[in-house]
């Protein structure tokens, strides 16, 4: 779904089972894909018509140049292409939900758009909570616990973070590494078969192995932590 003239913007979507029913957006995490829903697509399916898009410029979406340069024109960055997807739609009005960023940027888009919206569901949601002296303890405490090759990467992330850079340039910055890192990251999917662990490992690669762009309105809207 074209977003605007620039090349590559565009959002990617996948419907499922759209045959009158009331309309429902889900949108992934930060870097994530909409594939990752995979599980409760078909039970949804029965009660709803189904969208499942990608942020812009994550997952199966394009990868136009960030231009954002202020917190307001990152929330409008992503707002935008959520509207993209619902005039494409002709979609009036439809439930919205999102986890973690995707829930920070669905709760942007219903305040943006109130008229558009049905319900909204937001799912252990980014930005929420400020990053207060006792969470700073916390994740020192939690820090410290960690073993020297965590407590490495734990540091290489805060520090893009902190200097206004994607966690996932670092990702990308790791070579077969990362295949590693990834691997890991899927077995917290334990209830997956091994078969849909592995489709998911290899998909989540190719894309995140893109080129960054949408990824880059996190230290625009969050601080170190997904802390509002």
């Amino acid at each position: 779904i074209k977003v605007s003239p620039i090349p590559d913007d565009y959002v990617h979507c996948i419907a499922v089972n759209t045959t009158g029913k009331t309309p429902f957006l889900l949108l992934p995490g930060y870097g994530a894909s909409a594939c990752m829903y995979f599980k409760i697509m078909e039970i949804l399916s029965l009660y709803y018509d189904l969208y499942f898009l990608d942020l812009r410029g994550m997952g199966g979406s394009g990868r136009p140049e960030f231009t954002p340069k202020t917190g307001p024109e990152t929330e409008e960055y992503m707002v935008e292409g959520i509207e993209a997807w619902r005039k494409d739609a002709k979609i009036n009005k439809f439930v919205l939900s999102g986890h973690s960023f995707g829930g920070y940027v669905a709760g942007k888009y219903a305040s943006t758009h109130p008229e558009a919206i049905l319900a909204l569901m937001l799912i252990s949601p980014a930005g929420l909570w400020s990053l207060k002296e006792g969470f700073q303890e916390s994740i020192k405490k939690w820090r410290d616990s960690m073993g020297c090759l965590r407590k490495f990467g734990f540091d290489k992330v805060f520090s893009y973070w902190k200097k206004g850079r994607s966690p996932l340039q670092l990702f990308r910055k790791m070579g077969r590494i990362s295949i590693l890192v990834l691997r890991h990251y899927v077995t917290w999917f334990h209830f997956l078969l091994d078969e849909e662990r592995a489709d998911l490992n290899f998909y989540l690669f190719h894309s995140l192995m893109k080129k960054g762009t949408g990824e880059l309105a996190l230290p625009y809207l969050l601080d170190v932590g997904a802390f509002g």
